[in-house]
């Protein structure tokens, strides 16, 4: 079935997309549901209703759907999914098996090898999630989650000189990347740099001013320079507005 935006269904996948765009993800999940009431196997929008359900933490329901799209489509992009729902879960062996099924099927899938490279990381797998991020790298060479996520295995192996070259390769594709700013400020502490510190953690704060983790180690930072009140005021994040 044709499903181009001169067509009813087209249309609605179309609105749908704009509400999603718009921040109005129940508007868009109503108009998902009004298209797999007509057709109930476009695997296509189980697909993108399922990260709706993600999103609000209703992961069984995304699982749900994403497990009939692969029936319906062996489509990497849903195995990658179905791997970032179960990773929120906490379900980290099914998490990896879904995103290797992504890689089975397209093995130039960058996101599924960043997003295995960053599991991998998070279980201690650190060469194998080394060796996922840079499969990565090699086809998407300007992909900052990758470079974040190859940074962080790095880190963990205590190459810390490579690993920081990593984040600044995120931060250069990425410049608002908040995390990659905080890593690199975690390692100039660790290394007895406070001034190079403070500058990355004001950095990640300035992108992210409601970030507890930034405005602590700020403080830190700033103790090691003996700016004890400074340090004091540094440690309270601005409350979100």
């Amino acid at each position: 079935m044709a499903v181009g935006p001169g067509n009813p269904q087209g249309k609605l996948i179309a609105q749908a997309a704009f509400h999603l765009q718009q921040g109005r993800a129940s508007d868009a999940e109503a108009l998902f549901r009004r298209i797999l009431a007509r057709d109930s196997e476009n695997c296509d929008v189980m697909n993108s209703l399922a990260i709706i359900r993600a999103q609000r933490g209703d992961y069984k329901g995304a699982v749900e759907l994403l497990e009939t799209a692969v029936k319906l489509r062996q489509d990497p992009r849903f195995y990658c999914n179905m791997g970032n729902v179960l990773k929120e879960q906490g379900e980290f062996s099914a998490a990896i098996a879904a995103y290797k099924q992504a890689i089975d099927i397209s093995g130039e899938f960058a996101e599924a090898l960043s997003n295995l490279g960053g599991l991998f990381v998070e279980v201690g797998k650190l060469q194998e999630a080394e060796a996922a991020c840079r499969k990565a790298l090699e086809f998407r060479s300007e992909f900052p989650q990758a470079h974040f996520n190859l940074g962080n295995a790095l880190k963990d192996q205590d190459r810390l000189e490579e690993a920081k070259i990593e984040y600044h390769k995120a931060i250069a594709h990425q410049p608002d990347f908040a995390p990659a700013n905080y890593r690199i400020g975690l390692i100039a502490l660790a290394q007895m740099r406070a001034s190079e510190a403070e500058e990355a953690f004001r950095t990640a704060i300035r992108i992210d001013p409601t970030s507890p983790e930034a405005h602590r180690q700020l403080g830190e930072a700033l103790r090691l320079q003996s700016r004890l009140e400074e340090a004091e005021q540094a440690g309270l994040p601005r409350p979100a507005r």
